[in-house]
């Protein structure tokens, strides 16, 4: 890894830098965070990352039923015998601003 790129009234640090920021490579004294005076973000859990959800076998999820075919059992009112009316829907172009 390359020097850290910290140059700060004509002195540099002389430190492996062991990570990239947008403002170069910085060693663990002097990442943008710890010059600000602020606690280092926590390192996320790499299984919980886009990329460990895309390795896991499971992945993409299955789903488990269709929904919204006929032969669904309909909705029924309070009663538990009468089905519910379907719902009204109106076209893009039917609605009023």
């Amino acid at each position: 890894m390359p020097l850290c790129g910290l140059y700060d009234g004509g002195d540099s640090c002389d430190v492996r830098g062991e990570r990239r920021y947008m403002n170069g490579w910085r060693c663990p004294r002097h990442t943008p965070a710890r010059m600000a005076g602020h606690p280092e973000p926590p390192v996320p859990d790499p299984e919980w990352t886009a990329m460990g959800l895309m390795n896991r076998p499971d992945w993409p999820p299955k789903r488990t039923r269709e929904y919204g075919h006929a032969t669904d059992t309909p909705r029924l009112m309070a009663d538990g015998v009468t089905p519910m009316p379907p719902k009204e829907t109106k076209s893009k172009g039917d609605r009023k601003p």
